[in-house]
């Protein structure tokens, strides 16, 4: 089941949140901002762990004082190159991610829409590419934010 909403990611009745990052783990935007202010000291400190990430690839903390369970903070843009993540490299970063989540028994996930805010997407493909591979995923439960006012469901697959 795919749900499109207009509303706050950080209060989502989700197991796993998705946070889209820099190589550094710099946070790309409000969303960004506001999980780690929310999620607090333990998510910050779990990064620092964790060093670098590679662009197209995803490391996954604990939620800290989310209600989530676990983030996985997915790596869209290269901050040392100044290279975002390509179309391309987003549909199977995704595809990897939703993979883990049902390989590990995660069945609700939330995601911003990544990539529309600092690498400049084209929205509309984002959204294509979200839903096409979370159409494989149908056990999954999926809600996409697109910002801050609550929309009917716009998409739902089952």
């Amino acid at each position: 089941m795919i749900k499109i909403y207009s509303s706050h990611i950080i209060t989502a009745d989700v197991e796993v949140i998705i946070n889209p990052v820099t190589t550094d783990f710099s946070h790309l935007g409000e969303v960004g901002r506001l999980l780690i202010t929310t999620a607090g000291e333990k998510l910050i400190l779990e990064q620092e762990k964790i060093g670098l990430i590679p662009v197209g690839d995803f490391a996954i903390t604990t939620a800290g004082n989310l209600w989530a369970k676990k983030v996985f903070h997915v790596c869209v843009f290269d901050h040392e190159k100044q290279r975002p993540i390509t179309y391309e490299e987003f549909e199977d970063s995704w595809r990897r991610v939703l993979y883990w989540c049902r390989a590990n028994h995660f069945n609700t996930v939330a995601a911003p829409m990544i990539g529309s805010g600092l690498n400049h997407w084209d929205s509309n493909r984002i959204k294509d590419i979200m839903l096409s591979v979370a159409g494989d995923f149908d056990d999954l439960h999926l809600f996409i934010f697109k910002g801050e006012k609550h929309h009917e469901n716009t998409s739902t697959r089952k």
